[in-house]
């Protein structure tokens, strides 16, 4: 599930990858309740990683956060962190203009 205060600041072809992920991954869309958005597009490592820190602290237990990232070794950094923080993590590519990372983190 998206908030629906997410689904209007997301940009369509973002919106649309999301849903076609969600729609590709039924148990996935059943768990996952996205209720914060970080676009960390354009900025370099660390910042993607610490800016999902910062805002993880937003997200409740059972929700997940979805961050859009631009920079390749984000998702390293992101996903160990993920791991060592027992945080349920769904990764994902798309490309536009550009490469974008998709992550959807969700806390347990």
């Amino acid at each position: 599930m998206i908030a629906e205060s997410l689904t209007h600041t997301l940009s369509p072809d973002i919106l649309t990858s999301l849903e076609s992920q969600l729609q590709q991954n039924p148990p996935m869309a059943d768990v996952l309740n996205i209720t914060a958005l970080f676009d960390a597009r354009g900025l370099a490592c660390p910042m993607p990683l610490l800016k999902a820190k910062v805002t993880l602290r937003q997200v409740g237990e059972g929700e997940s956060l979805y961050l859009l990232a631009s920079d390749k070794n984000s998702q390293s950094d992101l996903l160990a962190y993920c791991q060592k923080n027992d945080l349920m993590v769904h990764t994902w590519t798309s490309e536009t203009d550009a490469m974008i990372f998709h992550f959807l983190i969700g806390k347990p």
